[in-house]
Order: structure tokens, then sequence, then C-alpha cells
């Protein structure tokens, strides 16, 4: 009769444990900058290109002066305010002393190709890329959680990672050793130098060329940025590591060797690969502008982070705040199926600011022309639906309170 009792407690115990396990929701924060810290943040972001004509090694080695990011020493306070209330509400970031992290940002670009593609003005490098601050607030974050290693790294689409950590300020000496002298030692690396093919689910390829760091990293944070994309919906987390991280030294400029045809399936793919080499991930959305991609539309200041260990419920919670519905944009959705995290409304909880009150109800439409085409939602990320509202601007009111 003991052996029997004992049996049927330690079969409750495990349904129990089943059962809460099955009922835990992936945690979302959102934090939202006052106006005025918002503007604080903004900092005075410019990028100083008013020395490039002078660009001669002379000029240079006179007065180590080039094109780069300058912005109000101060704003880098208001940043790592926000961005470390993002990470506590969310749970913190899961890295332990002594051990190596991975701040993966996107720079996609360095300035003189986005600024040949329309992205002239600084809000719209802002909104387009990661701002370099939060990366700074990361690295701080870190270094105080007693990090042993801390590297801020980056593939980029075209040219090499040194020309972006240089022209967006993260290579600049006088902000590495402010860093420095902080106890705050971050390397810079580009991602792209040292790869390997690694499978994946098989979805779009049978490989990528990943970089090799992913095997000595014990955290990987994805400092991703907030915007609407031609090809994939909507730029969040999932496409900062599915495009971002394979190397275009491989698959080409502009990563055009991954078969964009498959885009949200070369995302599950590679997120797959990075969540297994690096279980432990935290990620981080930069929302203080937001706006389009290529065409470019006006990038409008917005104020919020968006945070959580998941990323398919940070690309979720994101998307809505964009006005968007979540179940139409194809990456989400296939990331969800294939387990890399949760999508489903009443399987998040959202802390900080509530969801309602982040919707940002005029976010803009994406304008290319192309996503009406028959063909489009096959073909560009799955997207099944480019325009329908997550909360209608007119009437204010939910259309889809469980997406």
């Amino acid at each position: 009769m003991k052996k029997v009792l004992v049996a049927l407690m330690t079969l409750v115990a495990i349904l129990a444990f089943a059962s809460f396990a099955m009922a835990a929701k992936s945690v979302v924060a959102i934090v939202k900058a006052t106006p005025e810290d918002a503007k604080k943040m903004d900092g005075g972001f410019h990028i100083n290109d008013d020395v490039a004509h002078e660009q001669t090694r002379e000029f240079h080695e006179a007065t180590g002066e080039y094109p780069r990011a300058v912005w109000d020493p101060e704003s880098e306070e208001v940043w790592y305010k926000y961005v470390k209330q993002a990470v506590e509400l969310a749970g913190g970031i899961p890295l332990k002393k002594g051990e190596t992290v991975l701040i993966k940002t996107n720079h996609v670009l360095s300035y003189y190709p986005m600024q040949w593609m329309g992205f002239g003005d600084d809000n719209s490098i802002q909104g387009a890329f990661t701002d370099p601050r939060m990366c700074l607030a990361l690295a701080r974050i870190c270094a105080e959680m007693g990090a042993g290693r801390i590297i801020i790294g980056e593939c980029p689409a075209l040219g090499d990672a040194w020309a972006g950590f240089m022209n967006y300020g993260l290579a600049w000496p006088a902000t590495v050793k402010k860093y420095r002298d902080m106890g705050v030692k971050y390397e810079l690396m580009d991602l792209c130098e040292d790869w390997e093919m690694m499978p994946g689910l098989g979805l779009a390829s049978k490989q990528y060329p990943m970089p090799k760091i992913l095997k000595k990293v014990d955290v990987l944070i994805n400092a991703c940025c907030f915007k609407t994309h031609e090809y994939a919906g909507v730029t969040l987390c999932l496409k900062n590591l599915g495009i971002g991280l394979p190397s275009q030294r491989v698959v080409g400029a502009c990563k055009f060797g991954l078969p964009h045809q498959h885009v949200a399936e070369v995302h599950v793919d590679v997120n797959y690969i990075a969540q297994k080499l690096v279980p432990r991930q935290f990620h981080i959305i930069d929302a203080l502008y937001a706006g389009t991609w290529v065409p470019v539309a006006p990038y409008f200041l917005s104020g919020l982070i968006i945070a959580s260990r998941d990323p398919v419920a940070c690309d979720a919670i994101g998307t809505a705040c964009m006005n968007l519905n979540p179940r139409n944009i194809g990456t989400t959705r296939l990331a969800a199926q294939y387990g890399l995290g949760k999508m489903e409304y009443d399987e998040i909880e959202v802390v900080g600011v509530p969801l309602e009150e982040a919707i940002i109800q005029d976010f803009p439409r994406h304008p290319y022309k192309a996503r009406k085409w028959p063909w489009t939602p096959d073909m560009y990320g799955k997207v099944t639906n480019w325009d329908q509202y997550y909360r209608h601007p007119l009437y204010g009111v939910p259309n889809y309170p469980r997406w």
C-alpha cells in the first residue's frame, strides 16, 4: 500500500510539473521612455560626414577624424537606464560570472551605402540600425554581471563590419577608452571572417556559413532594430539572426546567395542553429526610432524598448506594437511551428507598459509595390497580409485580441 501511495504521489508531482511547464508563459517586457527622455536618448545623434571631403591620408593622420556618429555623452546614461529596466523586467540576461557573451547588433551597412540607398538623415540611420548606445549599455550591464569576455559582433550585407563599427561610433578611440576606464572591456568582431558550414532544419538550405565564435560563447544577446521590411514583413529579432549571421564572404553581397524566395525558412533554419549552439539567449529591440526599410519612409520617435528571452514572443509583441497582426508574418508563424518560441497571445505575458498603450496606431504600411503581387505572400517571407491592422486606427479597438 505504501508503494502504491508513493507511486501515486510521484505521478501527481510529475503531472503538476508538466502542467506548470505547459502553462509557463514567455515574458516580454515593454519599456517606453517619457517624451523628454526620448529626446535625451536621441541626444543629438548625428553622422559627422562634414569631414568626408577631407578624407586624405594626411588629414586623417593629422586629426584622427573620419565620418562617424557623434552624440551627447549624457544620452548614454539615459540609454543605460531604460535598457537596464527592460532587461530586468524581462527576467535578466542569462549570464554567469566569467562567461563569454556575444552582442549581435544590426549594423547591416556602413554609412555611405546607406546614404546611397536614401538613408541620408540621422533619424533614418537610428531607425534602420541598432543604436550603438544600446550596444554600449548592454556591454556595461554584462560587465556589471561579471562577464569574462564581451564581444560586439556583426556580419554586414556589404563590405566588412569594421566600416560600420567606425561609422557608428563603437570603434572611436575615446569611446573605447571611456568604457575601459569604467571597467567595460568590449571587443569588436566581424562575424563574417571566421565561418563554418553548419546544418539547420533543411527548410531552405541544407547548411549555412555560420560564425565559428558561436561555438565558444555562453550567451547570445540579439540587439535588434524596429522596422518593416519588403521581403520579410518586419525586421525584429528572428531576422536579425536569420539574415545577419550567415557570412557574406560565402553567400555574397546583400546576402543574395541565401534563397530569399524562401526567406522565412532561412530565418528559421539559422535561428535553429543559433539556439542549438547557444541555448541561452536574450533578445532586445531598439525601437527608439521606427519606420520602413527600402524604400525609405520617414522615421519617427517612438521611445520603445522591447525585450525577452524568447525571440518569437518578442517578434509577436513587436509586430503588434507596429499595429500589424503577428499571425500574418510568415517568419513568426514558422518559428513557433518549429518550437523556437511562443507566439500565441495567451502564451505571452507582457510586463511593463501594457501592449494596448504601446501600439503605434499610425505605423506606416510598407510602401513596396511588389508586395501586392499575387505570388508575393509565398515568395516574400510568407507574409499573408501587409495591411491588416492589429488595432484599428479609427475605431480604436483590437481586431485580434488573440492575434
